[in-house]
């Protein structure tokens, strides 16, 4: 921690002239703040008490959309979401930036548009939310009934099954390329989406936050992830913390694991969460401790 203290007192003396310190958390969902098995963040409570305490902005980023995720926003108290992976964000609070230099990412209605457009050797071996029941994304995901239907309530991405081969998903890929869309591929789903990430959004959410604070005053943000989708977050913020995740992909060692400005929880899902961000708040009352009192 000593490491880190010493690169962020640092940095706030180059670029911030001794500025206090605002922090604002990122988290992911599953495996991070909400557990593998059973979806609970029961372990999460304590640092969730002290992150409402402290009225620091809790901001959740997940693939999940934000039908599904305003329930957990509201359990959490979080104010702000980042869904469907940076298709879209919900600012905290109503608080809406005077510019920003994000852009929304493409609309659902565009997306299906591209699958519709696919030839028919290449439509045929695509299976999209969309393209499913209720029912049916229920029993390709283990959701219930009404969290597939939340699930369903897509607006910048679109889920699908790809039962051909890699040279043929290749060829979409490309193609969704050439309309500014990507295949973000995973395990038992791949993702059709636009240009926008997690890091993107971060980014474009510190600088509006930024730009409503006092001279003196700067956002720090903290992020927290477990799969690999979660890295170029945690390489964006000031602060990240990977939360051991035994269940599914690692993320490989990570630039800003050298410098020490990422860490990796001992514990893992809510339980590495709460010890990661009890770590955070400690290091950012520490960073503050060291600057002139205001005035």
């Amino acid at each position: 921690m000593e490491n880190f203290l010493r690169e962020a007192t640092t940095m706030g003396k180059a670029s911030t002239s001794l500025s206090f310190l605002i922090p604002v958390v990122f988290s992911d969902l599953d495996g991070t703040l909400l557990d593998h098995e059973d979806y609970s963040f029961s372990a999460a409570e304590p640092a969730l008490l002290a992150l409402h305490k402290r009225h620091v902005c809790l901001i959740l980023a997940s693939s999940k959309t934000r039908a599904e995720m305003t329930a957990i926003a509201g359990e959490t108290g979080a104010g702000g979401l980042i869904f469907e992976n940076g298709g879209g964000i919900v600012w905290p609070g109503g608080f809406a930036p005077v510019s920003s230099s994000g852009t929304p990412g493409p609309d659902y209605l565009c997306i299906r548009h591209f699958i519709s457009s696919l030839p028919g050797e290449l439509r045929k071996c695509l299976t999209g939310f969309g393209d499913m029941s209720v029912a049916d994304v229920a029993a390709q995901t283990g959701l219930s009934l009404e969290q597939a239907r939340l699930a369903r309530q897509r607006e910048f991405s679109e889920p699908f099954v790809w039962t051909c081969t890699p040279q043929e998903l290749d060829e979409v890929a490309q193609k969704a390329s050439d309309r500014g869309l990507r295949v973000i591929r995973g395990g038992r789903f791949n993702t059709l989406t636009g240009q926008q990430d997690k890091a993107s959004r971060l980014l474009e959410m510190r600088e509006g936050l930024s730009s409503a604070c006092p001279p003196d005053q700067q956002i720090w943000t903290i992020a927290l992830g477990d799969a690999p989708n979660d890295a170029a977050m945690l390489e964006a913020a000031d602060r990240g913390f990977i939360i051991a995740n035994p269940h599914g992909a690692t993320i490989p060692e990570l630039e800003g694991e050298r410098d020490g400005r990422i860490t990796r929880s001992t514990a893992s899902g809510p339980s590495g969460w709460n010890e990661s961000v009890m770590l955070a708040l400690k290091e950012v009352d520490m960073i503050n401790s060291r600057k002139p009192a205001h005035g």
